[in-house]
């Protein structure tokens, strides 16, 4: 056994890997024969992540204009606007919220931000994008704050500077930088994609409770854990990682990430489908 395996049996020795990843594994099996398609896109994402310390800045930025798509909306939702948007996004990163340029929505103070009337300089390009697209303004002006904080960081190798720095930290900073609309399950959803997290989300969140891997936490109704205890889950993921495959892995992290996801996805929709019945 690995020093950081014995490391996480100290510090977690009350938790029992071996079980859970025992009945982690008993899902997964389940979730094979009712929805092998969530599993073909666990594994799809987990081939496609982009290693941390190598990809170049608009290699990154791939991994990060969608993420604001996906916030508090379903997963087919996102994919769907992401499809629409994507034509946009080549030149976004170097054009989008640059002053006196084709796209620069400004947001306005007196409504919420979620509010059509919150934002201005809507028109030309900005209006043509939100017609073609259906994505709600305040969504298009998140990705617009990220292009601005990508263009911050060098064009090479941005995010090399994260590779060994606290998951805590790289999230502050990252939240900082992306502006407005960039909270900690966002943000989180972008490191993901890069293999460094799993993205804390109330289905991630809901799998993980019932695997009695965070019975320790006191998890509020929102299903939105404190950046402490995020950090704490992201180590037991990883440490079952450890224990399924044995070794953790930036693959296999976004493998299980998306495993504990759909485990509670695809319950939520059949229990959804039966009341519905």
């Amino acid at each position: 056994m690995s020093k950081s395996q014995n490391d996480a049996k100290t510090v977690e020795g009350n938790i029992n890997f071996e079980g859970i990843v025992d009945r982690l594994n008993e899902l997964e099996a389940q979730l094979a024969a009712n929805a092998p398609e969530a599993l073909e896109k666990a594994r799809k994402l987990s081939s496609e992540i982009l290693d941390p310390r190598f990809a170049d800045r608009d290699e990154i930025w791939t991994r990060v204009w969608d993420k604001p798509l996906y916030a508090n909306a379903q997963s087919g939702t996102g994919e769907m606007w992401g499809e629409k948007l994507k034509p946009y996004m080549d030149e976004a990163l170097l054009t989008w919220g640059k002053e006196g340029g084709d796209f620069c929505i400004e947001r306005e103070g007196g409504h919420h931000i979620c509010a059509n009337d919150s934002y201005k300089n809507n028109n030309g390009l900005p209006k043509k994008v939100r017609e073609d697209t259906g994505i709600a303004w305040y969504r298009l002006y998140y990705i617009q704050n990220a292009a601005c904080g990508m263009r911050s960081f060098p064009e090479h190798r941005p995010f090399a500077q994260f590779a060994d720095k606290p998951l805590s930290k790289t999230v502050r900073t990252l939240r900082r930088t992306l502006g407005v609309g960039w909270g900690q399950v966002t943000t989180m959803h972008l490191l993901t994609d890069l293999g460094m997290a799993v993205k804390p989300d109330r289905h991630l969140v809901r799998t993980c409770k019932e695997l009695g891997l965070i019975d320790d936490f006191d998890v509020p109704s929102s299903g939105e854990l404190k950046v402490a205890q995020t950090d704490t889950l992201n180590d037991r993921v990883k440490e079952i990682c450890r224990t399924k495959y044995g070794e953790y892995t930036s693959q296999n992290l976004r493998y299980v990430d998306k495993l504990l996801m759909e485990i509670s996805s695809q319950t939520a929709n059949s229990q959804t489908s039966c009341r519905g019945a």
